[in-house]
């Protein structure tokens, strides 16, 4: 755990910064200081690990979710996405690392062999969670709080003019 903290701030503040450049969270969360560091998505960040930290101290239910829900789900999705990718987008796998085994592309393999372990590992942590309904709910409510996010940010978008479609076809300048 102490390991990770120290780092955890830079990492993770860099999602929120992504997320605010693309215009899916306020663009306060993508401005930096006079460093280049994005200082706005560092504190929320900073404030958030904090929060955890006391309440899976306090509660080794919160450790459960914090699991799950940062572990699971993010690597989880992340080796689905890297298994379909060289079928539902072609012309990005083409411009990568095509190799293929019994022509079978190594992408879609490595992505279903970690989708495969990623649920394997937290197997006992899923067995947990079913047995109460709680943790069920508390997905739900995230899960529902990001699509509805995503949602408002879309028609806000889409109300001034910027074509999310458009946005996500091109590399952002460095």
């Amino acid at each position: 755990m102490f390991n990770d903290i120290p780092i955890f701030p830079l990492v993770s503040s860099r999602i929120m910064f992504a997320m605010a450049f693309d215009r899916m969270l306020p663009e306060k969360f993508a401005s930096v200081n006079r460093f280049g560091s994005p200082s706005w998505s560092i504190n929320i960040c900073m404030i958030v690990i904090i929060l955890g930290v006391f309440l899976t101290w306090w509660n080794p239910w919160f450790l459960g979710m914090i699991c799950f829900a940062g572990v699971f789900w993010r690597y989880f999705w992340s080796s689905w996405a890297c298994a379909i990718m060289p079928y539902s987008r072609p012309d990005l796998f083409e411009r990568g690392y095509t190799w293929k085994i019994a022509g079978f592309p190594v992408a879609s393999i490595i992505g279903l062999a970690s989708a495969f372990f990623t649920a394997w590992l937290m197997f006992p942590v899923m067995m947990w969670i079913v047995s109460d309904w709680s943790y069920i709910w508390w997905n739900v409510f995230w899960w529902m709080f990001s699509l509805m996010l995503f949602i408002a940010f879309y028609a806000y978008n889409e109300k001034r003019g910027i074509k999310l479609s458009e946005l996500y076809q091109t590399i952002p300048p460095a």
